[in-house]
């Protein structure tokens, strides 16, 4: 309602742990609230990508252009696009190990 999700395409979710009912109120668990974000946004949500507070995750870049397409196993694929990175001849490897 503040405008959040203006200009979205679409709602990605983490892989969450624990995401069962919630303990103070037991009137939502996780599914629940992805619905009523559904209902609230009408945008196309995507949840389970393999980011967040979980082990064994993958690099998530946040503030870049993303492109969700299904894939043939039935379940979608992301690929970023203009985000910056950092060309590995350009680290100095010795600068990150100096002491005062």
């Amino acid at each position: 309602m503040a405008g959040a999700f203006k200009g979205q395409q679409a709602i990605v979710f983490g892989a969450l742990s624990g995401a069962g009912e919630d303990s103070y109120d037991k009137r939502y668990d996780v599914a629940t609230v992805i619905r009523q974000l559904h209902q609230l946004t009408r945008l196309p949500i995507y949840s389970g990508m393999r980011f967040g507070h979980i082990g064994q995750k993958h690099s998530f870049p946040l503030g870049t252009k993303c492109q969700i397409s299904s894939n043939t196993a039935g379940g979608y694929q992301l690929a970023f696009s203009d985000y910056p990175t950092i060309k590995a001849d350009a680290i100095q490897v010795e600068g990150l190990w100096q002491t005062a």
